[in-house]
C-alpha cells in the first residue's frame, strides 16, 4: 500500500470481489454515498390467482417496480503541500441495478499518489458482477475484476468465472451472503506472465444501523485451483453515516494478503482511512434541520450553558507492507460560556512518516477568555504556543489582548472577529527572536441541520517593527454528527510563514479527518 492511496469502497448492498487498492493516508477524502434498497417479492399475482380459484373478479396486479440505477461519483484529494509534499488523486465510478430478478453491480476507479516527488501510487481497477435470484436468497452470478498496479509490479490481473451465492440474512437492515465459485486469471506480475484456473469464496455483511448510519464488512479468499500456495485474500470493515440526502462520509479498514506477490515486496497490505461520497442517482432524503443550537461544537464559539464542553478529537492512519506510513493526530478541545464570558483551551499534535523518515511532528496549545462587555462585544485574552520539528521551529510563544465583536450571534451562526496588541517569543532554525505585534482573527461556526456543521477561523499576527515578518494560521472544517456524543470531521488548515527557517517553504497546508468525542 501507498500513501495517499484512495479507496474504492464496496457498494453497501453488494461487495463483489473487486481488486484491493485501498491506502491508508491521514489525509484523505473522497466522495461516494449509495442508496440501501430493500425490496421484497411482489404479492400480487399470488393474489389474483388466488381470486380467479374462488370465482370471484380480480384487482389487477400492481405494476411490476421500474428497474433504477442507482450512481455514484467516486472522488477525492489528499494533500501536503510545503516543508512536507504528499499528493493522492482519485477517481471513480460505481453503478448498481437492483430488481426482484437479479442485481448488477459495476465501477471502477483510478489512484494516483506521490510523496516528495516519488510515484508511490498508480492504480487502475475496475469490476463486474451480475446475479439472477433463483429463489429469495439463492442466486447464480458472474464475476470478474480487473486490476494494474504499477508499483506491486502488476501490470495487469484479470480474473472471471461463476459464482453461486446464498443469503443467510436478507430483511430491511441486514444482509449476510456466503459465495462460492471458480474462474480463470490472467495475470502479468514482476514481468512474468502467467494463467490458471482460480476458486473463490466470499463472505459479505451490511447493516444499517440507524436512519443514517450503516456498516458494512466483506472477506474473500481466492487461491490457485491447482496450487493452493498460491493465493490473495481481501478483507474490509467500516461504517458510513449520511451528511446530506447525497452527501456521506465512510471510515473503514482493508487487508490485502497476496502469497506471491512480485520479487521484493512484501505479501501483506494494510491501511485505514476515510472517505467522502457523492450519490447521483435517486436517494431518499434525511429528516429536516431541527434547530439545533450552536456552532461547531466544541470547536468554534460554541453557546450553551455554564458547564464545561470538552472534545476529543483524534485521527489515526496507517499504511503497512510494500509502503510504510503512520499518521496520528489528537486534539483536546474545552469550552465554557456563561452570561459574563468566553473560555476556549485546546491542546494536541500531530505525527506523521514515511519509510521510517518523519515528516510531521507538532504540539500546540492555546487559551482565550473573553470578558464580554455586552452581547455582541468583549474583551479577551489569549496565548499561543506552537512547536513544529519539521519547521525548525523549538517554540513560539503569543500572548495577546483582543477586542472582539460578533458581526453575527444567533442560534445557528455565529462571527466574529478581534484585533489587539501582541507579543512573540520564539526560537526557529536555531535563532532567538522576540518582538511586539498585532494580532488580528476571525471565527465563523454555522449549524446546518441536526447533524451538519461547518467552522472556519483566521489569526494573523503581525511584526510591527518589521512588516515584512508575519505568520497566518488559517483553518476551515465539516463536522458530520454520528450519535450524541460521536461525530467526523474533516479539516484544512494552512499556516504561512513570510520568514521561516533557512532553507524551508513558507507555506504548509494540510487536509486531516478524525473522529471527535464529546463529554
Amino acid at each position: 500500500m501507498r500513501l495517499g492511496e484512495f479507496p474504492a469502497p464496496p457498494r453497501r448492498t453488494a461487495f463483489p470481489n473487486q481488486p484491493t487498492l485501498l491506502q491508508a493516508t491521514s489525509y484523505t477524502m473522497k466522495t461516494r454515498f449509495c442508496q440501501l434498497r430493500w425490496l421484497s417479492a411482489p404479492l400480487g399475482l399470488a393474489a389474483t390467482i388466488g381470486a380467479a380459484q374462488a370465482g370471484t373478479p380480480s384487482a389487477p396486479a400492481p405494476a411490476p417496480e421500474p428497474s433504477i440505477w442507482d450512481i455514484s461519483l467516486n472522488a477525492g484529494l489528499s494533500l501536503t503541500d510545503g516543508n512536507s509534499d504528499t499528493l493522492g488523486v482519485y477517481a471513480g465510478l460505481d453503478a448498481e441495478r437492483i430488481t426482484d430478478f437479479d442485481e448488477i453491480y459495476l465501477g471502477g476507479g483510478f489512484l494516483y499518489a506521490e510523496d516528495g516527488g516519488s510515484v508511490t501510487n498508480e492504480t487502475v481497477n475496475a469490476y463486474a458482477q451480475y446475479n439472477r435470484l433463483l429463489s429469495e436468497r439463492a442466486y447464480l452470478g458472474l464475476v470478474g475484476d480487473f486490476l494494474y498496479d504499477d508499483v506491486a509490479a502488476v501490470d495487469y490481473r484479470v480474473n472471471a468465472g461463476p459464482t453461486l451465492g446464498y443469503y443467510l440474512l436478507k430483511n430491511d437492515r441486514t444482509r449476510l451472503a456466503l459465495e462460492v465459485g471458480g474462474g480463470y486469471a490472467w495475470e502479468k506480475v514482476g514481468g512474468a506472465t502467467d494463467e490458471y484456473f482460480t476458486l473463490r469464496f466470499a463472505q459479505r455483511l451490511t447493516h444499517q444501523l440507524t436512519d443514517t448510519m450503516s456498516l458494512f464488512q466483506s472477506v474473500s479468499f481466492v487461491p490457485e485451483a491447482g496450487d493452493f500456495d498460491n493465493y490473495s485474500i481481501d478483507a474490509q470493515a467500516g461504517i458510513e453515516t449520511a451528511m446530506t440526502d447525497r452527501l456521506s462520509l465512510r471510515v473503514f479498514a482493508q487487508n490485502r494478503y497476496d502469497s506471491t506477490p512480485a520479487a521484493g515486496l512484501e505479501k501483506n497490505d494494510f491501511g485505514v482511512f476515510s472517505t467522502l461520497s457523492l450519490a447521483l442517482g435517486a436517494v431518499d432524503p434525511l429528516p429536516a434541520a431541527g434547530g439545533a443550537k450552536g456552532g461547531a461544537k466544541g470547536v468554534v464559539l460554541p453557546s450553551g450553558g455554564s458547564d464545561w464542553d470538552l472534545d476529543l478529537v483524534a485521527g489515526f492512519s496507517l499504511t503497512d507492507g510494500n509502503s510504510d506510513t503512520l499518521g496520528v493526530t489528537a486534539d483536546l478541545l474545552a469550552t465554557r460560556i456563561d452570561s459574563e464570558g468566553e473560555i476556549y483551551l485546546g491542546a494536541g499534535g500531530a505525527y506523521g512518516e514515511t519509510g521510517g523518515v518523519v515528516n510531521q511532528e507538532r504540539a500546540y496549545a492555546f487559551g482565550q477568555r473573553n470578558q464580554l462587555l455586552s452581547d455582541v462585544t468583549y474583551l479577551g485574552a489569549r496565548a499561543d504556543f506552537l512547536y513544529d520539528a519539521v519547521n525548525l521551529l523549538d517554540y513560539r510563544v503569543t500572548p495577546s489582548v483582543l477586542l472582539g465583536r460578533y458581526l453575527i450571534k444567533d442560534d445557528s451562526t455565529q462571527l466574529a472577529v478581534e484585533v489587539g496588541p501582541s507579543f512573540t517569543w520564539e526560537d526557529q532554525g536555531g535563532l532567538t527572536d522576540e518582538y511586539f505585534g498585532v494580532a488580528f482573527g476571525q471565527r465563523f461556526s454555522h449549524q446546518i441541520n441536526d447533524r451538519l456543521s461547518v467552522f472556519q477561523s483566521a489569526r494573523l499576527v503581525l511584526d510591527t517593527d518589521d512588516t515584512d515578518n508575519w505568520t497566518v494560521d488559517a483553518a476551515a472544517g465539516l463536522d458530520v454528527k454520528v450519535s450524541d456524543r460521536l461525530s467526523l470531521r474533516t479539516a484544512v488548515q494552512n499556516i504561512y510563514d513570510n520568514q521561516p527557517a533557512a532553507g524551508l517553504e513558507e507555506n504548509d497546508l494540510r487536509v486531516t479527518t478524525g473522529l471527535v468525542i464529546s463529554f
